[in-house]
């Protein structure tokens, strides 16, 4: 069973965005995936708008500890997040 407890929500009108905390409760490592539908779904906004920054565990626990952005659009996230060398990159 999946739990997943908001510990901190921030607004950030600069970049546009919320800064969640959020602790998640799961038998084995989340994917990245999963929590961002997760965290969609829990602060309602389009899941294409969530970025994860950080899934760290607890050693010996199932909980884990999230850091994630929440965009207000789409182009505000693609605007601020830095893509792969791939994507930043033409292929020559």
């Amino acid at each position: 069973m999946i739990e997943i407890r908001i510990i901190a929500q921030r607004e950030n009108p600069l970049f546009k965005r919320k800064e969640i905390a959020a602790e998640m409760s799961v038998p084995s490592s989340p994917k990245i995936d999963e929590v961002e539908k997760i965290i969609s779904e829990k602060i309602s906004v389009p899941a294409e708008c969530v970025k994860i920054k950080k899934i760290r565990g607890n050693f010996g626990t199932n909980l884990f500890n999230i850091i994630a952005f929440a965009y207000d659009s789409k182009e505000d996230k693609d605007k601020f997040e830095i893509g792969n060398k791939a994507a930043i990159q033409p292929a020559s």
